[in-house]
């Protein structure tokens, strides 16, 4: 039994080292390194050792062509990057962390791939590592070691085109496929060449450009053609390419780029195994321009047409400018080159040319990588615009073309004609002769005469204009005045008087038959509309008789024409006196009238400012300071229209009622607020209310006059609720006195009311009684008799009113009782007086 238990501890104890050693962590391969410009061109690696080949910084999308020579025993090529590394440094799993499809477990003889960098924020410095140990990690896969492996390795970086959308290493398993590209990825022009190329790495596969339809066919294994004809690469055994042209009825469409690892279509791989391969496609995208017009290619001189070179194949960008020469036969830059001066640039372009003819554009396109093409686009510039036709001459201008002395030459010319390209000829004709195709002509005549000249102008295009103009051979010598008779005329007439005046004229060349004498009685007036305001034809002839009517001072101008339009003028005056002097008394009786309408005015004048000095010592005897006095009778006459013969108590406004002054009313007031506000007591209650703002509230920008109203307004108000038989305002005489207009009278009530209390001579004002609030007349407003008094029922106390100023805009409230329309209210906040309506029932 001890024996038993002795054997039992011991294979106890035996045991405690080995779980140790369990839970201890795994061994780092300690792996030596080297970089990939130092590393040999044949390495040496013994079993159970590791190499980290450092590759460098590798900027993500790079492509890189690996080759590989693994001899004499299979090794493990493994990529990883600076974060994928470390695992395996510290001898931990990396199998899924290590970098697909680059890595190759249980590597033996030639490898050669193209490989991308992978996507990545900025770049990463990758390591291969070279592993022929039985690694803590590889979860027994790969080569366990073994012998030693003689290594070759090669790691380049490629040049790729700018058009390069996919090319690097791809891994498909057996029966499967992979879409490298598609979409707008692959959405290509018509004339794009696209370059397909792959390099088998593991098994046999296929590579196909399909459409989508295509695609569709071959997912589900249709009938029908599954790939692009002269799009595809099959059984990719050893490096292959193929070049393929995208024709126009594929022009835009959607391209899939795939990689096939099945047994269909037919002739292809079997996809009986994993395949890896590197692909690689490339495009070369037309650059050629594209140029439209709208307008058939033809354009006036003068006029922009619109180029455009919008519909140039560019789906992939490879315009990135495009510049425009307008003129082939303009070497604009000096360069030599007659189609690549900068004229235009852009997709569209608007030239215009000043000469007819055909104008070759050559459109230019830069691609980004620098590669250029170009094409030429014709235009025709036409000339049909006619010409400008003018004649010019040395001669002297008339209206309508020119005048010249008989036996004197004058040349005509075309110089001044314009066309928008050149003038061409000038024909001309006299009195409707040709007289030639010249661009001057000498004209002459020994007679007088008048002569039609015409002339066409024609540009080059066969344009033609045309235009006319009178020539006139004149006699240059002036008609004349035979002056004694002239001396005869009169200076002096009286109105009413006519007078003969006789005259005798003559000229060197024209007969006196050939003679015109106009006699001008107006010179200030252009009666014939010729420009000259002194020889109109008011009267004609050698003896007119002309009648003074009007008096005054008479101009008279006498012109006589020749045959050849020259003038000889005589201008004198006439003053006309008046026939008779009947009107000497006009004077002294108009003065006498003027004196007696003067002494008329001071007098209304001095009335007024009398009566309206007594008005003020009215009001200043009730107790009005000057300046209320003075306010006061302005609003009087504001409110109703005065004679200039208004009495002192009319301009004083006494005549509606007794005035009170502006304390007594403020006082007034203030009271008729507080009853508004807490209500009058039992023994003195006052059945008058007022609604007139407080004196508090009152500010100096409210005037006298409108102090005075609002507290009137509110009065009227206060005798309208009571119940006593007072006087009574309407709501109607109210508003009529809001409106600065005389209120309508008031329909009497049926039962006798109170009469009003008569106005007191202004002479004695100590001797007027006190009159109460109900008492006072206002002005312009009509007192209506109340009725008798009766019972009535008992109104409601109040209505509550918010109202906002519409001066300040402050808000504030007041208590309006039943049965009242309007109230005049000054702000609290401002003072200016506010009316305020009762709300409808």
């Amino acid at each position: 039994m001890r024996s038993f238990v002795l054997v039992l501890l011991l294979l106890s104890a035996a045991c405690v080292p080995m779980a140790a050693s369990a839970t201890e962590a795994r061994d780092s391969p300690g792996c030596l390194t080297d970089s990939i410009g130092n590393l040999a061109s044949t390495v040496d690696i013994d079993p159970g050792v590791c190499v980290i080949v450092d590759l460098g910084a590798l900027a993500p999308g790079d492509v890189f062509e690996i080759e590989l020579v693994i001899l004499d025993d299979a090794l493990d090529v493994l990529f990883f990057n600076e974060n994928t590394i470390q695992p395996y440094e510290l001898g931990q799993s990396y199998r899924s962390i290590m970098e697909q499809p680059a890595s190759t477990e249980s590597a033996l003889g030639g490898f050669e791939f193209h490989w991308a960098v992978p996507p990545s924020i900025q770049s990463k410095n990758w390591y291969m590592v070279l592993d022929n140990l039985a690694h803590d990690g590889d979860a027994g896969a790969g080569d366990q070691g073994g012998v030693r492996s003689k290594v070759s390795a090669s790691v380049a970086s490629l040049e790729q085109a700018y058009w390069t959308p996919y090319h690097d290493l791809v891994a498909v398993s057996q029966n499967d496929f992979s879409i490298l590209l598609s979409g707008d990825d692959l959405r290509l022009d018509a004339g794009t060449t696209v370059v397909v190329s792959a390099w088998d790495l593991d098994f046999i596969g296929d590579v196909y450009l399909q459409t989508r339809l295509m695609h569709q066919r071959y997912e589900l294994g249709a009938v029908g053609v599954q790939y692009i004809d002269g799009g595809a690469l099959q059984s990719v055994d050893v490096p292959k390419s193929v070049t393929w042209m995208v024709p126009n009825d594929l022009d835009g469409e959607e391209l899939l780029l795939v990689v096939d690892n099945t047994d269909v279509p037919l002739g292809g791989g079997n996809g009986s195994e994993d395949l890896r391969m590197s692909v690689r496609i490339e495009l070369a995208p037309p650059l050629t321009p594209i140029v439209t017009d709208a307008s058939n290619s033809t354009v006036s001189i003068g006029e922009s047409i619109l180029l455009d070179g919008s519909t140039t194949a560019n789906r992939l960008g490879q315009i990135a400018s495009l510049q425009w020469d307008f003129d082939d036969t303009v070497d604009g830059d000096n360069d030599g080159d007659f189609g690549n001066d900068a004229d235009g640039t852009g997709f569209t372009a608007s030239p215009s040319w000043d000469t007819p003819g055909v104008k070759t554009v050559t459109a230019t396109s830069t691609s980004p990588t620098g590669e250029q093409a170009s094409s030429e686009h014709s235009v025709t510039v036409v000339d049909t615009e006619e010409p400008t036709a003018r004649i010019s001459s040395n001669g002297t201008p008339i209206s309508g073309g020119w005048k010249v002395d008989r036996g004197i030459g004058i040349s005509m010319n075309c110089l001044s004609s314009t066309d928008d390209d050149a003038v061409a000829s000038c024909d001309w004709t006299l009195n409707g002769v040709p007289f030639g195709n010249a661009t001057t002509v000498p004209l002459l005549w020994d007679e007088i005469g008048v002569y039609e000249l015409a002339l066409v102008v024609s540009d080059a295009a066969g344009n033609s204009a045309s235009t006319s103009a009178t020539i006139r051979s004149v006699d240059p010598t002036l008609p004349s005045f035979n002056t004694s008779l002239l001396a005869d005329f009169p200076t002096k007439v009286s109105a009413g008087d006519s007078y003969t005046f006789k005259i005798e004229v003559s000229d060197a060349y024209d007969s006196d038959a050939a003679l015109r004498v106009h006699w001008d009685l107006n010179p200030l007036k252009d009666s014939d509309g010729n420009g000259d305001t002194r020889d109109d034809p008011d009267m004609m002839g050698l003896q007119p008789n002309i009648n003074f009517e009007d008096e005054g001072v008479q101009d008279i101008v006498i012109t006589v024409f020749d045959a050849s339009n020259n003038t000889a003028s005589f201008a004198f005056k006439v003053e006309v006196d008046t026939p008779s002097s009947s009107a000497g008394l006009a004077g002294p009786v108009m003065m006498v009238l003027i004196l007696i309408c003067i002494a008329g005015a001071v007098s209304v004048l001095g009335f007024r400012s009398w009566q309206r000095r007594l008005a003020v010592e009215m009001l200043t005897a009730r107790g009005l300071g000057q300046d209320e006095a003075h306010g006061h009778i302005e609003m009087v006459a504001q409110r109703q229209k005065l004679s200039l013969f208004a009495k002192a108590i009319e301009i004083a406004g006494l005549d509606q009622g007794d005035i009170k002054s502006k304390d007594d009313s403020v006082a007034d007031a203030k009271a008729a607020e507080m009853e508004a506000i807490y209500g009058a007591p039992a023994s003195t209650a006052d059945p008058n209310l007022s609604f007139a703002p407080p004196p508090q509230y009152q500010t100096e920008v409210i005037s006298q006059g409108s102090s005075q109203a609002a507290l009137e307004a509110a009065s009227l108000f206060d005798m309208e609720q009571t119940a006593a038989p007072t006087s009574a305002v309407t709501v109607d005489a109210l508003a009529a006195f809001m409106d600065d207009e005389p209120a309508p009278p008031a329909q009497p009530a049926p039962a006798p009311a109170q009469e009003a209390v008569p106005v007191p001579e202004p002479e004695t004002p100590a001797a007027e009684p006190e009159m109460t609030r109900s008492e006072i007349q206002m002005p312009a407003m009509a007192i209506a008799p109340q009725p008798a008094p009766k019972e009535v029922e008992q109104p409601a106390a109040s209505v509550n009113i918010r109202h906002t100023c519409s001066s300040c805009n402050a808000v504030f409230e007041v208590d309006m009782p039943v049965g009242v329309g309007l109230a005049v209210v000054g702000c609290p906040g401002c003072g200016v007086d506010q009316t305020i309506a009762q709300p409808s029932p």
